[in-house]
């Protein structure tokens, strides 16, 4: 170990020890990190932090709510949800949140991470008519500003001559390097709602140029919720999610984490969406209808979308290549170029049955884009396709199993499959089990399911997942995942297979300090870096291995105190690794509103590889997962502070400091400096 490493673990050794205090946990943002830590690739989180927060601020009747409105608790799966409903049916309602106890598959953690979200009331609160006094007197309103920056100049916007812009028009961004964020929503108890998002990318113009209506992108939408047979009807933009997401499942869609067990998707059919994520949606009208034990989900949609359009082959007018562009950037002529320049129309139904503990449903949607596509241009993207798409999906709840699965099916008649099962062997010990196969060419550009790949197709894999909780305070969780690619990949030009496992250890010492143990496992067989003639495989292999400690001594203070290894393996015997530590303190001023949080990193990696990710703390609904690499240190501090009940503001600052780079980023994005630093602030409204 280089001295430099030994010196910083055993400073937050020293923080370890002096930890063993009483305090509230805050289990949200544990939770966050646990779903977004394996997500490596770019993904808007945005939704998943504001359903948190409209959790937190609308909290779940334990003794009232049904099986779907306890499912938006996505802690909770439908094993334990039954049991929860069963034991409601047999000994009448809840008297306290710790009752939860007694009842099968509610653990000690598992109770700690739902606290915030959910209360334990005697009746239910009447459902006010939907009038217009009623929507003026009682509904919400909520107005959100928010202001980002990165406050070195880089290379895009700097100054430049007329003549080299004239020779490379692409030398420069063309707008101002702030990102801007603004979102409206009016709320009725969660029945009627309505909202208006806009954004602008920094390096986009604003009020300028291309962009003379102001924002880059608009979003918006109206929401009805139980409205007699109808169950919920959305114009304008929203989100869909069926299945286990093999077919149709735009917005966010999770893999592994080191929650182990939880594999199963529990899609909302249909909701608005308030994201600012600018490809991942759906823009048209969209309802649930409920018959009895049948209901059906009907579809329209019409939107642009961003894509790289080439044309290809003899008849230039009518074959194109398609490839979705996912940055939602629009700074350049280059990127301007791709925007909106592909129309997608989607529409279709998705049909269930529900008898007492089984569901079966159907979905069937045609998808059309113009400029038409080829199907047979690239082995490695997400090729759009026109035509119909159909899938067929199950769950089946027994007293202490799950089954579920999904088979798809799309344009070209190519297949995917994935069948799993979750099952409570004991009152301690949880069981989960996936088998995923999916057809080298089964390409969805709204497929989402679990998966190793970047996207779905081209792979079979069979997933283990185990919890238990060994003690009243100590919990374990153990996966292994075996994959393998039956067709060449991208940088890989051969079959290919890996395996990745997990271990982790959690250990609450008291009531408010718990600390973990975090042990994974991945390799897997890519193309040799060697200079030869033919390349052939070797297996990459990536360790890492992670303590984390998070306590409160009192109401007011919190510290969280990480240190993490990375270690990079390849049989042509290059080796490298990666370190990161980093402290978190917040504090909570008894006098005034006002919560401060910072964090004080360092990491050392040798190369690009060796990059660990860790989840910091943001703006509400806004989420930073930057990857540490090189050799550096990162420093950020948050400042919240409840101005009063109709007002809340919160200032960010973050500086990230390289000890051995020059310049950081590449392209227009390159900063000529070691140092990068950023600042947001954002405001919100109520009234």
């Amino acid at each position: 170990m280089k001295p430099e490493i030994l010196k910083y673990y055993l400073i937050l050794l020293f923080c370890l020890a002096i930890g063993v205090l009483q305090a509230q946990d805050d289990e949200s943002a544990e939770k966050i990190e646990l779903i977004m830590e394996q997500t490596e690739t770019e993904q808007d989180f945005s939704e998943l932090l504001d359903n948190i927060e409209n959790l937190k601020e609308h909290p779940i009747n334990l003794n009232t709510a049904s099986k779907e409105e306890l499912l938006k608790l996505f802690f909770l799966d439908e094993l334990v949800i039954s049991n929860l409903i069963a034991y409601r049916e047999q000994y009448g309602d809840l008297v306290s949140i710790y009752e939860l106890q007694v009842i099968n598959g509610f653990s000690y953690f598992l109770i700690r991470q739902i606290l915030p979200y959910v209360t334990v009331k005697k009746s239910p609160v009447l459902q006010k008519p939907i009038t217009f006094n009623n929507l003026r007197k009682y509904g919400k309103n909520e107005l959100w500003l928010r202001y980002q920056q990165v406050l070195n100049i880089s290379k895009g916007y700097k100054s430049i001559s007329e003549n080299e812009l004239a020779k490379n028009p692409n030398a420069r961004y063309l707008g101002t390097p702030q990102k801007l964020y603004a979102r409206y929503g009016f709320n009725y108890n969660e029945r009627v709602r309505f909202g208006i998002t806009a954004e602008k990318d920094a390096g986009e113009e604003f009020f300028a140029g291309n962009q003379k209506q102001g924002f880059d992108f608009y979003s918006g939408f109206f929401y009805l919720h139980d409205v007699g047979k109808m169950k919920k009807l959305v114009v304008g933009d929203y989100q869909l999610q069926f299945g286990q997401s093999l077919a149709l499942w735009t917005g966010l869609g999770f893999g592994k984490s080191s929650d182990a067990v939880e594999i199963k998707k529990y899609g909302q059919s249909i909701k608005p969406s308030t994201s600012a994520n600018e490809n991942n949606y759906l823009r048209g009208i969209a309802s649930t209808f409920k018959f009895g034990k049948l209901e059906a989900d009907i579809f329209a949609s019409y939107t642009h979308k961003d894509a790289t359009v080439t044309s290809q082959g003899k008849d230039a007018e009518e074959n194109f290549i398609i490839i979705l562009q996912e940055t939602g950037y629009h700074r350049t002529p280059n990127e301007l170029a791709k925007r909106k320049s592909i129309v997608e129309q989607l529409a279709g139904a998705h049909l269930s049955f529900q008898h007492k503990q089984f569901k079966i449903g159907t979905l069937a949607y045609n998808s059309i884009y113009t400029p038409v596509s080829l199907s047979q241009f690239s082995k490695w993207s997400s090729l759009v396709q026109n035509g119909w798409h159909s899938s067929v999906d199950f769950s089946w709840v027994t007293r202490k199993c799950i089954f579920f699965g999904e088979a798809a099916r799309n344009q070209t008649g190519k297949y995917a499959v994935s069948a799993g099962m979750q099952a409570l062997l004991t009152e301690t010990v949880r069981f989960s089990a996936l088998y995923r196969n999916y057809n080298r060419d089964y390409k969805l550009p709204y497929a989402a399911a679990f998966r190793e790949n970047t996207h779905i197709g081209n792979e079979k894999g069979i997933y283990l997942g185990m919890l238990a909780n060994l003690f009243p305070r100590t919990q374990l969780d153990l996966y292994a995942d075996f994959f393998k690619f039956p067709w060449l990949r991208y940088q890989v030009d051969a079959p290919s297979k890996g395996v990745e496992y997990l271990a982790k250890v959690s250990y609450s010492l008291t009531s408010r300090s718990q600390i973990y143990f975090l042990y994974r496992y991945k390799t897997k067989e890519e193309n040799t870096q060697e200079i030869v003639h033919i390349k052939y495989l070797e297996n990459i292999t990536n360790e890492r291995f992670r303590i984390n400690f998070k306590t409160s001594p009192t109401l007011q203070w919190s510290l969280q105190s990480r240190i993490e290894f990375s270690f990079h393996n390849k049989i042509s015997g290059e080796k490298t690794q990666g370190f990161l530590a980093f402290q978190d303190i917040s504090y909570r001023l008894s006098k005034i509103p006002l919560n401060l949080t910072l964090r004080y990193a360092v990491f050392e990696t040798d190369t690009y590889d060796d990059r660990i990710y860790a989840y910091e703390n943001d703006m509400l609904n806004c989420f930073s997962i930057p990857a540490y690499y090189y050799k550096g240190s990162r420093f950020y501090i948050l400042v919240h502070w409840n101005i009063n009940k109709a007002f809340e503001l919160w200032i960010r600052y973050a500086m990230t400091h390289y000890a051995n780079r020059q310049t950081i980023g590449s392209g227009l994005d390159e900063i000529n400096s070691p140092t990068k630093s950023d600042i947001g602030v954002q405001l919100r409204m109520k009234f």
